[in-house]
Formats: structure tokens, sequence, C-alpha cells
């Protein structure tokens, strides 16, 4: 298309609206802009690129495109609808019962947020304390979900931890961006969900994730904290956290200190049917097939408290790749013998 012709074409579509607009006296629908923070300073972003243009190679190429991102929007995030969450995590409550204190308490906290000027945005960082396999990290994907905010999770028990999110400084080798700096950059949320897995497990390691993420969890190191690769502060003062541990023994009390505790039970039978519905679903879905699973299988496989839900995923996922091979309809499973003590999995 020439100029001259797009030029017409845009001159025609500005006519064309004006004379909606006139006949009907009014725009019927006004399109209300999402609520937006800043959390990467548009100045400080310039003079980080410039340095990063005298570095080697090796070391330009692993931030150069995260820099990048970082730059869009102006450095500006989006904040989640508060309401729209708060209404689906409601409905998430009549289908995950063991789950109903924490989503509680994180639809206060989207009350709150609603009624307050957007820079206000915070959750309260939540524990949820629970054995392995009884899908305490779900919340947190339904939470994500329910904000339309990506999610992203660490184990606690890393040697590596603290510059796993810190980044590390371009002057070591193998020098990378940290995971904090990056979640914010390549998305567009100020207020992404991060699962931080396993707490119990923190160790007082050489690079320990502990000091780290206690300045996160405080509000006023959150809004300055530092990626040690670009040598620059941000705003991660909105992030969500949702931490598990197995056990409350071990998690250091500074940690305690900062968040909100909850004791999340194993599922019931009637929930683990919900779920393992669910699961076909959701295979149905991503494979555009039509397939069931043996009701009285489902029936059994929800009644065996014995198999955690991570084991319950893999073998609904096991039953239907083999129904799926066969070109069958119908998926059986194949359960294994009842054993008196809990299977260990992940949660």
């Amino acid at each position: 298309m020439t100029t001259e012709e797009m030029e017409a074409m845009v001159a025609a579509s500005y006519l064309h609206w004006t004379n909606v607009v006139q006949a009907t006296g009014k725009v019927s629908k006004k399109i209300k802009r999402q609520a937006s923070v800043q959390v990467f300073d548009p100045n400080s972003l310039e003079r980080t690129a410039f340095r990063f243009n005298e570095l080697k190679d090796d070391r330009r190429a692993a931030g150069a495109r995260i820099l990048q991102s970082a730059q869009k929007n102006n450095g500006e995030r989006s904040l989640p609808n508060c309401k729209a969450a708060y209404s689906k995590l409601e409905a998430a409550k009549s289908n995950f019962e063991n789950l109903v204190e924490p989503i509680q308490r994180l639809q206060i906290d989207l009350t709150l947020s609603a009624a307050m000027k957007p820079n206000k945005f915070r959750l309260s960082p939540i524990l949820l304390l629970g054995e392995p396999g009884i899908g305490k990290t779900y919340l947190a994907t339904q939470l994500a979900k329910a904000l339309g905010v990506c999610t992203e999770k660490i184990s606690a028990g890393g040697s590596q931890g603290g510059f796993q999110m810190t980044g590390s400084h371009t002057g070591w080798a193998g020098a990378r961006p940290g995971m904090i700096f990056t979640l914010l950059a390549e998305g567009d949320s100020a207020a992404p969900v991060l699962v931080i897995d396993e707490v119990e497990k923190i160790k007082d390691a050489t690079y320990p994730v502990l000091p780290v993420l206690l300045d996160l969890l405080d509000a006023g190191s959150g809004t300055k904290f530092k990626d040690e690769f670009f040598e620059l502060e941000f705003d991660a003062s909105r992030i969500i956290f949702i931490m598990t541990a197995n056990s409350i023994v071990d998690v250091p009390p500074a940690l305690l200190s900062r968040v909100e505790v909850f004791d999340v039970p194993p599922p019931k039978p009637a929930q683990r049917l919900r779920i393992i519905r669910e699961i076909v679903r959701n295979l149905c879905l991503a494979t555009r097939r039509t397939i069931e699973l043996d009701e009285s299988s489902c029936e059994t496989l929800s009644q065996r408290i014995d198999i955690d839900l991570r084991r319950v995923t893999r073998l609904v996922n096991e039953a239907f790749t083999k129904s799926m091979r066969l070109g069958e309809g119908v998926a059986s499973l194949s359960l294994p013998k009842f054993s008196e003590k809990r299977s260990i999995g992940f949660h």
C-alpha cells in the first residue's frame, strides 16, 4: 500500500467514526485504561543500556534482550483487576475446600486494594503448611489465573538461591540477570505470583536466599530491590509471594514474622474426584481428543488417600495416553497396590 492510499484510508476511517459519534450523540462504551505503576525507571534503563554496549559479547548477550524487555511501556507494568480476581477466587473456593482460608485472606487484600490508589496495591505473603502432594501450589496457580498474571517457582533450598533471585555481577564467569528482574521485565504485570518452595529447607549457604527474600518481603526495601547483573534498582514490592513448607519447625523465625501461615489439610475424596475430572478435561482440550476416564476408576482413585496428587496426575496422564494410542474412547486406570504409608510426592 502506498503512502497516499494509507492516508486516504486513515482519513476515511476518521470521517466514518466522526459521523457515528455525531449520529448517536455519545460513545456507547468508554474504554477504561488498566491501572499501572512504574517498575523500572526509564532514565536508569537508558544509562544501563549505554553501559552494556561496552561489555564483552557474552555478558552483553546475556542481558540485552531482557534489558530491552524492561524498557517496554516506558518501564510501567499493569496492576490486576481486583474485583474480577475476587470473583474468580470465590468460584475456586467451592471446588477446593482445603484452600478456603488462604483464599479468603487473599480476597480481603484484593478488596482493600480495589478501594485504594494503584500504587498501594499489595497482597500479603502467605505460607502454606502441609504434607507433600496435597496440592499446596495449586493455590498459586489459581491465584495467578484469577489475576491474569504469570507465575514463577523457585526452590528455597538451593545453594545458589540468592544469586538466582538477585542475579550475579558481570565480573563473574557465567553471570546472568536475576529471576526477579527477568520476571518483571518480560511480563506485563507489576504483581506476578512467585512460589517459594520448601522454605523449611533454607540453608545457611554461601549465597543464601533468606536475606534476599526478607528484603523482598519488606515493603520499603522491596521498592528499591537491586539486580546485581544490571546494577540497577527497580520496584519489586508488588510481587505476590506464596510460600510452602512441609513443617513449620525449621522455617526461619525471621521469615515467619513476615508471612501469614495457613495449615492446608489433605483434600477429601469429593475434592480429589473433581481434581481428577479436571485433569481429564484439560487433557481433552490440550489434545483435541474426546476421551473419558472410566467412572469406576475415577471413584476408586478419589478414595485412595495414600496416593498424593502429583502421583494422581501421573496415573491419569498414563491412562489417557494409553487410550489415545490405542484409539479408545474410555481410559482405564492401573492403580498401585494400597499402602498404609502415604506416598512421597511434591507439592
